[in-house]
């Protein structure tokens, strides 16, 4: 499964894929991301969109 992540920089919007993301969790009210294998691919501001699983999002 992936996870894609919408965010904002600046003035300008990114969409960013994570294909090796298996698992989102919320830690301390930050998005962060995880791989199979149980490690922290990424972490984001809580104010990030992240889509994956069909009904699965933030």
């Amino acid at each position: 499964m992936a996870y894609t992540v919408r965010y904002q920089n600046g003035r300008r919007v990114t969409n960013k894929t994570f294909p090796d993301a298996v698992k989102k969790d919320i830690v301390d009210g930050y998005v962060v991301l995880y791989d199979s294998n149980g490690r922290e691919i990424r972490t984001f501001s809580p104010d990030v969109f992240v889509t994956g699983a069909p009904g699965d999002s933030l």
